[in-house]
């Protein structure tokens, strides 16, 4: 099997994901720059709280931000099935491993069998 070069691997993420949010190719590319920023901000955030950094009061409300973000790009159907993972040794925006084995979704996964989002390198 030929390995997938770094354009290959995010053409491919992206089709995937196109499918799963119900969106076209170029709608998710859009989409997906906006994943990317919650995932990188949920990760700091985190971060930010498992070292005593914020308090969790100000966890909680930056949260509820990245949620109600969250909910204005992608439909409630694709959304119900996602959650924070507030771990930071793993990825941020995931999707439910029971939604994931169920719907048979081709998509990167972690141990337990989460779908991740927004896989680094992608």
């Amino acid at each position: 099997m030929k390995k997938l070069n770094k354009a290959e691997i995010r053409t491919k993420h992206l089709t995937n994901l196109s499918v799963i949010f119900g969106l076209t190719y170029d709608m998710t590319k859009i989409v997906f720059k906006h994943l990317k920023a919650i995932e990188m901000n949920g990760h700091k955030l985190s971060l930010d709280y498992c070292n005593g950094d914020i308090e969790s009061e100000a966890f909680e409300k930056e949260i509820v931000e990245l949620k109600i973000k969250l909910h204005k790009l992608l439909p409630e159907l694709v959304t119900k099935n996602m959650f924070f993972n507030s771990d930071p040794r793993g990825y941020f925006l995931k999707l439910e491993d029971e939604f994931v084995r169920q719907n048979n979704i081709n998509i990167e996964r972690d141990w337990g069998g989460y779908g991740i989002i927004c896989p680094e390198g992608v």
